[in-house]
């Protein structure tokens, strides 16, 4: 009886260390694994930090742009202001005149509906 023991515990000893083997083979790949994303998030981290800045970066130089185009459009509309309200006192009959001949045409256009 003895001997069927020893090759049931033979047996299972084999099974055991076959299972153990098993174990630690799919336990150092799930490491590997585990490892290759903690480099990824990792990775991705400072990927996002590098883009975060660069768009804070995009993000100033566009507002900077903004306000200087305003600051142009600006000026630009108070010259021609100043331009427009020197022809009216100059020539004010003629602005008159203008302003009678945009208000006609203007009644024309609602009126054709």
């Amino acid at each position: 009886m003895d001997d069927v023991f020893t090759g049931t515990r033979k047996k299972a000893r084999d099974f055991s260390d076959k299972k153990t083997h098993d174990f630690e083979s799919e336990l150092e790949t799930l490491r590997s694994d585990l490892s290759g994303v903690i480099d990824m998030v990792s990775r991705l981290g400072r990927d996002e930090g590098h883009f975060g800045a660069r768009a804070g970066e995009v993000l100033d130089e566009a507002i900077r742009a903004g306000r200087k185009a305003r600051d142009s459009a600006r000026t630009e509309a108070r010259g021609v202001e100043a331009r427009l309200l020197s022809e009216i006192e100059a020539h004010p009959w003629r602005a008159v005149g203008v302003a009678a001949l945009g208000g006609i045409a203007l009644g024309w256009f609602i009126g054709r509906k």
